[in-house]
């Protein structure tokens, strides 16, 4: 395998990409073992059917908070700032988030979003990311819960390794490359059985992520964590 860029450019997109997405996945859940604090959002079915509860605009944003804060925030040590003094705010601007995410397909993911869809997907991340103790990485994360098609969870070091302002304007400018990376990793998989995800999917991961959520994992392995490829 050649060796990968540090960032993922459609330009420089190859087919090796399918290995070294499928490699980093795999010791994201192996070897930090946080791939269990998502994947039981899907896999459990009071989490499930809560957080589409939350995205149907049927539940308390406070509460919908202190569950993220439990369920997903607190084993990426991402709750320090989440106090139970800022909820109630932090519940208002979720809810404000849900009602942006509301005017999108729920068909529709980032390989197929177009620039209005990336326009309503960063107001709900700036409903979030304005309140007190969220910021861009708890935003990411929060959305990607609610919608792991669209958003990819990230960070200051993803944001740096990309040249991009850790806040709205260089979330946009990620996404707005992101967009055009995964579709492209969609078009040199084509019609291939199994599916790209099926493919990226480890044998013992009970969920199938969508290929965001995939992308997202190999931003954290190979950047955040700074594990190499293995050659």
């Amino acid at each position: 395998m050649t060796q990968m860029p540090p960032i993922l450019h459609v330009a420089d997109l190859t087919e090796d990409v399918f290995e070294d997405v499928r490699a980093a996945s795999t010791t994201y859940r192996h070897k930090y073992g946080y791939t269990d604090a998502f994947d039981k959002l899907r896999t459990i079915p009071d989490r499930r059917n809560y957080l589409a509860a939350v995205l149907a605009g049927r539940a308390d944003g406070e509460e919908a908070v202190r569950r993220l804060r439990e369920w997903l925030l607190g084993p990426w040590s991402s709750a320090r700032t989440l106090s139970e003094a800022r909820l109630p705010q932090i519940g208002r601007g979720l809810l404000a988030a849900v009602a942006e995410l509301q005017c999108i397909s729920s068909g529709t993911d980032l390989a197929a979003a177009s620039a209005s869809t990336i326009e309503a997907m960063m107001r709900a991340f700036s409903r979030l990311d304005d309140c007190p103790g969220v910021g861009g990485t708890i935003a990411s994360k929060m959305l990607s819960a609610l919608r792991p098609d669209l958003f990819m969870m990230w960070d200051i070091p993803i944001a740096k390794a990309y040249g991009f302002d850790p806040g709205i304007a260089g979330y946009r400018r990620f996404l707005q490359l992101m967009a055009p990376a995964t579709r492209r990793m969609r078009e040199l998989w084509g019609t291939r059985t199994p599916s790209l995800e099926e493919h990226l999917r480890f044998e013992d991961r009970e969920w199938l992520p969508p290929l965001t959520k995939f992308v997202d994992e190999w931003h954290w392995i190979r950047i955040t964590r700074k594990h190499a490829p293995t050659m």
